[in-house]
This record gives structure tokens, sequence and C-alpha cells, in this order.
């Protein structure tokens, strides 16, 4: 091979290189710069605390609890709007709406679902919304989400994460079956 062809080569692995580095870290720093662009996600750092005992006593008035940093998410009127459907239903139903952090006491959403729906004084689903692509629906253990509608339909047991949070709430729990856990017993 030529000097000059290895030298380009070389040149372009280089490049290539520092592109799937960037990548990779961008990934892996905690932030989603797409959703900050899009006003999704509040560039603020989570705050310091027990976000999860604080989610537990927020959903015990209206079973929606939306923090500081998830308010771009869900606005008043939004968690208003939710909490009311769930309400109306008399659902075991609880959202959380917080922004994604890596610095928030456990590894992934999951966990923090989990450790909400066993704080919870009755069996529930808790549906923890973090932002757009992102999000869990988690069920108290020994009770399972009935994911069929009744009719030949089916419901996720989770919404759709894409999008506006307050209409994709809204269209999940429209869709929610009237008695959506069962007990595994």
């Amino acid at each position: 091979m030529s000097a000059p062809v290895t030298a380009v080569r070389a040149v372009l692995s280089l490049v290539v290189g520092v592109a799937v580095s960037m990548t990779v870290l961008e990934l892996f720093d905690g932030r989603d710069e797409r959703a900050d662009v899009a006003g999704w996600a509040d560039p603020r750092p989570a705050e310091p605390g027990d976000r999860v005992l604080e989610a537990v006593a927020g959903l015990a008035d209206d079973r929606v609890h939306v923090t500081v940093d998830g308010r771009s998410m869900l606005d008043e009127e939004g968690e208003a709007a939710v909490a009311a459907a769930i309400a109306e239903r008399d659902l075991p139903v609880h959202v959380v709406v917080w922004r994604f952090s890596r610095d928030a006491g456990y590894d992934h959403t999951i966990q923090a679902a989990e450790q909400i729906v066993a704080e919870l004084d009755e069996p529930a689903h808790v549906v923890l919304w973090e932002g757009t692509e992102g999000g869990h629906g988690e069920t108290t253990e020994g009770w399972t989400f009935t994911t069929s509608t009744g009719d030949g339909g089916w419901v996720e047991d989770e919404p759709e994460f894409l999008g506006d949070a307050e209409k994709r709430l809204l269209e999940w729990i429209e869709q929610v079956p009237d008695d959506p856990l069962e007990s595994r017993d």
C-alpha cells in the first residue's frame, strides 16, 4: 500500500474513533440533549433528598406527583387532568413525573418504580414518567396488571412515552380496564 493511502486511512480511523467516543460519552453523561432542545428536560440537577419517599407522600392526595424538575413535562393543569381521569374511574393507578437522574439513589428507572410501589399502602400500578422515551410501569408484588380490556382488546402496562405527557397519560388511562389488578394468589 502506498504511504498516502495509509495516511488517509489512519486519519479516517482517527476521525471515526473520536466521533464514536464522543457519542458514547454523550450517551452516558446523564443528559438527553434532544430532550433539552425540545423543552422536555430541566437542565438543573435533581434535587437532593429521597425522591422516592417524596413521591409516595405526593401520591397520597390525588395519585399524581410531579417534581419541580418534572413540571416542564406536566404542568399543574395537566396534573389535575390526569388526577381527575384516575379519580373518575377510581383506578388503582398512580403517576409520578420527574426528570431522569443517575444521581438519585438507584441504578435504573425500574428500581425507582419498584421502591415507590413497595411503599404504597394498597395494591397499585405505578407509572413513572421520566421524559420522552423513558419511564416504567410497575405493579405491587403479588399482583399483576391486566392487559385485556375485556372486549377482545388489550392495553400495555404503561403509556407510550413519546410526546406530550398529559396527552399520552390520558390516552393510556382511558384504555386501562376498570379492574386492572389481579392477585396472583
